[in-house]
């Protein structure tokens, strides 16, 4: 039982120290999310970068985003491509080298564990890694 209140109280069944997580490659791309989380609860997914151009794009591995229903793209994307790997999201920005940020808000279909990547059109990426309890 005490075993229990610790890793709640860290975080594992929510919020804590152990429940978010960021990850970043080289300054320029930055994801948070949200460790551990459950089935059908909705969730975070936020993605910071600097573009080089005016068109800011990034990509999410398909087979994470397959795990997930989408609610929300905040803000809304100018245009949407997918292929058979990534799904693509363009979004217009004032100024080049200016940090965009913007939130995936996700749903898990499932529980399980989901590995997924988020990238830049350069190829720069990062791992994201979550466990959703059912």
């Amino acid at each position: 039982m005490a075993a229990v209140l610790i890793a709640a109280a860290a975080g594992l069944f929510g919020n804590g120290w152990l429940s978010g997580r960021e990850v970043d490659a080289g300054g320029v791309l930055t994801a948070k999310y949200p460790s551990f989380c459950r089935a059908h609860a909705p969730l975070e997914l936020a993605v910071e970068w600097l573009p080089r151009q005016e068109q800011a794009a990034l990509w999410i591995s398909r087979s994470y985003l397959d795990g997930f229903e989408i609610a929300e793209i905040r803000p809304t994307p100018s245009g949407v491509t997918v292929d058979a790997d990534r799904m693509h999201y363009t979004f217009r920005t004032a100024k080049p080298h200016t940090p965009v940020s913007v939130t995936f808000m996700l749903k898990p279909k499932r529980g399980g564990s989901f590995i997924g990547r988020v990238g830049l059109e350069d190829e720069l990426d990062v791992e994201i890694r979550q466990f959703v309890f059912p």
